[in-house]
């Protein structure tokens, strides 16, 4: 229970927070007056707030605000997969691990592409693919910060790479979620079964294209995650990396090609077949949004990306970044890190909407039909990383998409839009190399 001197310690900062106090704060007595209360509690809960860095006080001449500090630490979590009562959760851990701090949870709705950082948050949740140039406004990770979950085995080390630019990290991993197929199995086995998910291949898709030839009403794939199939098409086979400075031009055409072959006739149609309709045979899902799919009216079951060499699998998760613009980085961050903590993490695992990073809480539901971890586990090796300095090419990739989709022109302009862009790439990349060998020579 809390003493009068904490209640009085918490209205005050409340009222400081909410700008009513900006300089000067009023005095003992005059505070004893407003809580009827002593003078001494009165400083006694004036004490409590310089302790927490929320203000000064000097003799003679009184307590002033320390500016900077009455500031409320703004995080927005968004509606996304965190409901009102996780909310309520991760906002009582916050206020047990910041008793000093005026912390105020956001989980409103954003439309896509709004920047939250121009808004004035200090802490913003994001996705995997960070819309934005990080050096623009987002803070990197401290190095200690970096270093301490990176070199520990507790953590999925690979998480914390998610969101780089070149040797700098960004985004703190709250869970981690590969993308997987979710399948209508029923649809499935009226042609074709396999004794185990991970049996599944590409030559398995591509016959399947080819039996539901003269079947329109049944579809290979809906439109979810078509700009995370076509960068799977790309880049995989290639690295992990995502660098298409790697990639190689004639195989580009090939799997650029083998992408339209199988998803064309769906992106291109004026229908958007929805995979709970019952006549879509798959559909992409991350780990967190498998619940809008627990009343389907047919059995389904998740399976592996198709098995190729060196495949690069999407990945989704929750991160939260922090702002560049922010009044208090340092403070900003230890809220961010308290997200990896057991107390958050456990919050995580008990919801199932995603693998927290701490290894030692994943559920252990590996059979369970519903959320099978098993083969979001076996994923995480192949999660195909962001990079800041490819953002540039996811966003021309989903832009050339979406107007593929819109009929804004054909394939082959779209597959020769990609390949000019990739070709200017590599031509950048070897004048850089021949001067770095010129650098060298000298």
């Amino acid at each position: 229970m809390q003493t009068k001197t904490e209640i009085i310690a918490e209205k005050l900062q409340a009222e400081i927070a909410r700008g009513r106090f900006e300089g000067k704060l009023p005095s003992e007595l005059e505070i004893a007056k407003t809580y009827l209360t002593s003078p001494v509690t009165a400083g006694k809960a004036l004490n409590l707030l310089r302790e927490r860095n929320i203000i000064k006080r000097i003799p003679r001449l009184g307590s002033f605000v320390n500016r900077g500090q009455n500031k409320p630490m703004r995080l927005h979590l968004g509606t996304s997969i965190f409901g009102s009562s996780m909310i309520a959760e991760i906002s009582a851990v916050l206020k047990k691990k910041f008793p000093q701090r005026m912390i105020e949870v956001d989980a409103g709705h954003v439309s896509d592409g709004h920047n939250l950082v121009e808004d004035g948050y200090d802490v913003v949740r994001t996705v995997a693919t960070y819309k934005f140039p990080y050096s623009k406004y987002v803070e990197p990770l401290p190095t200690t910060l970096r270093d301490r979950f990176l070199n520990n085995e507790s953590y999925l080390a690979s998480a914390f790479s998610i969101h780089r630019d070149n040797s700098l990290l960004y985004g703190v991993p709250i869970l981690i979620s590969p993308l997987v197929l979710l399948c209508n199995t029923e649809l499935l086995w009226q042609y074709r079964r396999f004794n185990s998910p991970y049996d599944f291949t590409l030559d398995d898709l591509i016959e399947l294209r080819k039996c539901l030839k003269d079947k329109p009403a049944i579809h290979l794939f809906d439109r979810h995650y078509a700009d995370s199939r076509l960068r799977y098409f790309i880049f995989s086979g290639v690295d992990a990396e995502g660098a298409v400075d790697s990639l190689d031009i004639p195989v580009l055409e090939e799997r650029l090609k083998l992408y339209w072959s199988l998803f064309g006739d769906v992106l291109r149609g004026e229908d958007n077949p929805e995979f709970l309709n019952g006549n879509v045979m798959f559909t992409c899902a991350c780990r967190q949004g498998l619940g809008r799919y627990k009343d389907a009216s047919f059995k389904w079951d998740i399976m592996p990306f198709p098995q190729t060499p060196g495949k690069a699998v999407p990945v989704t998760g929750e991160f939260l970044v922090v702002s560049n613009r922010t009044t208090d980085k340092g403070a900003a961050f230890e809220v961010a890190e308290a997200f990896l903590s057991p107390d958050i993490q456990k919050l995580i695992a008990k919801s199932k909407c995603g693998l927290p990073v701490l290894k030692s809480l994943m559920p252990d539901t590996l059979d369970t039909h519903c959320y099978r971890d098993d083969i979001f586990v076996s994923e995480l090796p192949s999660m195909l990383l962001n990079n800041g300095s490819e953002q540039e090419v996811n966003l021309l990739l989903t832009s050339l998409l979406y107007g593929l989709m819109e009929g804004k022109y054909d394939f082959d302009s779209f597959l020769e839009q990609v390949v000019n862009f990739v070709q200017l790439r590599l031509r950048m990349r070897d004048a850089r190399e021949a001067v770095c060998h010129e650098i060298l020579e000298e």
